[in-house]
């Protein structure tokens, strides 16, 4: 088990990182990765799902969906570091959006204003 924070490796039967505090996952998965599958594929459809304002949220739900091998993307994470007040968005592919709201639904997050939307349409 590894933390996709600090990187620390950990033996089987840990779930969380004792520094960072943050859930373990199976391997790191690359930034290219997560390049926008539409680049590639313009028939994927990405839907929104959640936005948060805490940089710590958005590395559990990191660690989260790439346990899970959920393709995603974060919309604004990078200008959270300059504009705290702009929400980060996290948006992933829609016939992940069911697997993704349940898996999140029970996550520790420090936002408590985490709106979850359904996709257009429902």
């Amino acid at each position: 088990m590894i933390c996709p924070q600090c990187k620390a490796e950990y033996r089987e039967n840990f779930t969380t990182c004792s520094d960072c505090g943050v859930p373990l996952v199976d391997r790191i998965i690359s930034r290219s990765d997560h390049q926008d599958a539409s680049a590639v594929d313009p028939d994927v459809k990405f839907v929104t799902l959640l936005e948060t304002r805490e940089l710590s949220d958005i590395v559990t739900i990191k660690a989260i969906l790439d346990a899970a091998g959920v393709r995603y993307f974060i919309q604004g994470e990078n200008m959270m570091y300059l504009r705290p007040v702009d929400a980060a968005v996290l948006k992933v592919e829609e016939r992940d959006a069911e697997k993704a709201r349940k898996l999140l639904r029970n996550a520790r997050l420090s936002y408590l204003r985490m709106i979850f939307r359904k996709p257009e349409g429902e």
